[in-house]
């Protein structure tokens, strides 16, 4: 009774000290839990001096009994009873023996449960430091994300040169082996819906690979896909070398690019948008005529190779694509210094061992302040990958401090980014498109949001009657018996205007009284009128006045698409509803584009496409006007 009561004293010891541990928020607790380990090991070792006693005291009493039987020999009974008593106390002492040695191990196993606890308790502790040092970090608005923005621009300039510069430099090649015009309009098709669809692949990809790596692959399959056309046999093999490699590699790129760029910007989102946004516009300017120039002087082939080269260029602008963990800022209140201890915790690692990053960071922590919950998070900084602990502490503590963060965070991105999967194994691989394949699935949950239709319904909209115009409008310039110069010039009109609209509006955006649900609307209306003035245009300053309405339309509303999705669905679920932004923009080219031709061959003329076109356009901005709905039954949701 006395050993159960003394286990069930130091089982209560070791319970209290767990408790007090799992209460221990700071570091002052520490030594407390100390102290009672100590009393713990004194107490063990206290009880197992007692229990040796004790089997010294029981087997004294045997030997004692022994020997009284040597000295009474004349009484057997005597014997008999002094046997009966020896294997008693041999009884008693191997169940005392067994008893102590199951108290031992109890005892040991409670010391082993209270140290895991330890350990994953302090874990846990440190974990949510790190996190509410990352989520309170703000975004470097400016600096480094300058050179992300530049090299955003140079990407969507090359990539959406690929959409543009179809016609121009396969149309001698197509008209030379005779291609029809349904297989050449399919070619075409084919690239915009895999253009469209694989947007909803980025995501996904760059979670499991890494933004920069899949960049780099897209990059490559671009131009690889240029060399290959230019050696195509046939008009078939472009569906293979153009649709669907050239696509891929163009929709997984600049979804890339429009979803690394706007993390690295709150109040000066609006600028770096320009440089994202107007890539497409240059591309129309510049490309066109590079590419004439080129077929002149060295033909299809020669023009698609150093089109090739030219492509490699987006290297560089993938390049700059770092983390945005690696850029961040210390939080605001920085501007106080705190004191040294509130930022100790950061520092402590269990279990990965100091490394030079850390040593510098600890001479300069003293700028980290601590975390406090009633911090306001950044919402751009939401979604960011948790890292390894040891790893963290070292690149949050450098990102407080005067120590590089990009230097901090170096050889960190593959560790956030390649997972678990090891190449050169088809099980592996397996599971890899597996995960990808999930992961994309899930980011189409988006479409349960109201807001997320209405964004990404009248953006395909948008884009398809963009698309369109542009197809229809010099042949309803020709058909009113105007020059193919004419033509080209209203088109050049259409394309100057789009990108002068960009750069004015897109900066408007960081002005806190500048709507962009309103900017969107008038932008719509806008592209509504100019199909309709092109309805009734027979002269060539009509159809120029179109044009450029169309541009303006274009550049007011495209512009603004990408500050629409953060400001209406947050920054978290931006690469998710710009993927399914795509994924519906495809549909739409399927089943819109061809049904715009069919009107026109039915009709014999093009102002049934163009009332179409301009009615699509009305549609978007009557779904704006639900956009405060929206919101108010999501937020009920």
């Amino acid at each position: 009774m006395k050993n159960e009561k003394e286990i069930e004293r130091i089982q209560m010891t070791a319970d209290s000290g767990q408790a007090n541990e799992g209460e221990s928020e700071d570091t002052g607790n520490e030594s407390k839990r100390n102290r009672d380990e100590k009393v713990l090991e004194r107490e063990k070792e206290e009880k197992r001096m007692k229990d040796e006693k004790e089997i010294e005291r029981i087997q004294v009493m045997a030997d004692s009994g022994q020997v009284n039987e040597g000295e009474s020999e004349e009484d057997t009974g005597d014997t008999n009873e002094k046997n009966r008593n020896e294997k008693v106390m041999g009884t008693e002492i191997e169940e005392k023996i067994m008893k102590n040695e199951k108290e031992s191990e109890s005892i040991q196993m409670t010391s082993d449960a209270w140290q895991v606890n330890e350990s994953e308790d302090a874990g846990d502790d440190d974990e949510d430091r790190y996190e509410g040092v990352i989520q309170r970090s703000r975004a470097p608005d400016g600096g480094w994300g300058w050179v992300v923005a530049l090299g955003s621009s140079i990407v969507t300039t090359l990539l959406f040169s690929v959409p543009f510069s179809f016609g121009i430099l396969f149309s001698g090649y197509l008209l030379s082996v005779a291609a029809s015009a349904t297989a050449t309009a399919w070619v075409y098709n084919l690239f915009l819906v895999v253009l469209n669809s694989s947007m909803s692949l980025a995501n996904a990809l760059g979670q499991e690979f890494g933004r920069r790596t899949v960049g780099f692959a897209c990059v490559f399959m671009c131009s690889v896909s240029a060399v290959l056309s230019a050696f195509s046999p046939s008009v078939y093999f472009l569906y293979f070398s153009f649709s669907l490699v050239t696509g891929l590699g163009t929709g997984v790129g600049i979804a890339t690019a429009y979803i690394v760029l706007p993390p690295y910007f709150d109040k000066k989102s609006g600028k770096a948008n320009i440089l994202l946004t107007t890539g497409a516009p240059v591309s129309q300017m510049v490309f066109a005529p590079l590419l004439r120039l080129l077929l002149e002087l060295y033909s299809y082939r020669g023009a698609a190779l150093i089109y090739s080269g030219v492509l490699l260029n987006g290297l560089i602008g993938m390049a700059s694509f770092h983390p945005v963990k690696w850029h961040l800022k210390p939080p605001c209140e920085d501007a106080t210094r705190p004191p040294q201890d509130a930022v100790q915790p950061l520092m402590t690692q269990k279990k990965n061992p100091p490394t030079a990053v850390t040593t510098a960071a600890a001479r300069h922590s003293s700028h980290s302040p601590p975390a406090t919950p009633s911090t306001p998070v950044n919402p751009s900084l939401r979604g960011l990958r948790r890292l390894s602990h040891g790893s963290l502490a070292s690149v949050m503590t450098a990102a407080s401090a005067d120590v590089p963060i990009g230097l901090a965070m170096l050889g960190l991105e593959r560790e956030a980014s390649t997972g678990q999967s090891q190449p050169g194994c088809a099980k592996t691989l397996w599971r890899t498109l597996r995960r990808v394949a999930r992961t994309t699935k899930s980011d189409m949950g988006v479409a349960r949001h109201l807001r997320a239709l209405i964004l990404a319904g009248t953006f395909a909209l948008t884009q398809t009657t963009h698309y369109n115009f542009v197809m229809l409008l010099p042949f309803a310039v020709r058909a009113a018996d105007h020059s193919l110069q004419d033509a080209a010039w209203c088109i050049s009109l259409l394309g100057v205007a789009n990108f002068v609209v960009r750069l004015v509006v897109s900066p408007l955006a960081d002005c806190k009284r500048f709507s962009i649900r309103a900017s969107l609307m008038a932008g719509y209306c806008l592209k509504a009128v100019a199909a309709i003035v092109a309805l009734f245009a027979d002269e060539l300053w009509l159809f120029a006045a179109s044009a450029v309405l169309f541009g303006v339309g274009i550049g007011a509303s495209v512009t603004l698409s990408n500050l629409s999705i953060i400001k209406y669905m947050g920054i978290d679920l931006l690469a998710q509803t710009f993927g399914f932004e795509g994924l519906v923009n495809s549909l739409c080219v399927l089943v819109i584009g061809p049904l715009l031709g069919v009107i026109r061959d039915v009709s014999g003329n093009y102002a049934a496409s163009l009332w179409v076109m301009a009615s699509l356009d009305l549609l978007s901005a009557g779904l704006w006007i639900l956009m405060p709905a929206a919101q108010a039954r999501d937020a009920r949701r």
